[in-house]
């Protein structure tokens, strides 16, 4: 057992060299908190991604970009990445938190990435954005935009005002 956590050990500081030496990139989300986090980190770490969020949906609702897959579908994936991290470590603080303080506020960020989801599942510019992008070439950028826009029209975007 000692020498699997030596081997752990040892494969985790050379795998973090090699990232220190690869060419420094902006991160797009901040590295993940570490340690125990406090609740008042988890709200302003939850508050950056629901600000990310927003930001990002409000720029692809208002792209004046000809949709394309470069365009329109890269800026989709890219907020549905976001919202999905932003979920799965509120997750992690809900369930791994040493105090009910922490945990709690894990929970209420989880509550709150739904709520971009669900804003993302129901935007109708974004959902028009994608419906006007050409029938992608490849087949599995076909397939993979029509599972989306299908995703779309069964949480109800493609009915009138009236339902």
């Amino acid at each position: 057992m000692r020498q699997f956590h030596v081997l752990l050990l040892l494969g985790s500081t050379v795998l973090s060299t090699a990232v220190a030496a690869a060419p420094a990139a902006k991160p797009a989300i901040p590295p993940i908190l570490t340690g125990a986090p406090s609740a008042q980190a988890i709200n302003s770490r939850c508050d950056w991604f629901v600000a990310r969020s927003t930001a990002m949906r409000t720029a692809l609702e208002r792209s004046k970009a000809k949709p394309s897959v470069a365009t329109t579908l890269t800026a989709y994936d890219k907020l549905n990445e976001l919202i999905n991290d932003g979920s799965g470590e509120a997750g992690l603080y809900r369930q791994v938190s040493p105090t009910a303080a922490s945990r709690a506020a894990g929970e209420k960020c989880e509550v709150r990435m739904a709520s971009e989801q669900t804003k993302l599942s129901l935007s109708r510019p974004i959902y028009e954005h994608l419906k006007a992008i050409s029938t992608p070439a490849d087949a599995s950028t076909k397939l993979y935009l029509t599972r989306i826009l299908s995703a779309f029209e069964r949480a109800g975007i493609g009915l009138d005002a009236v339902g």
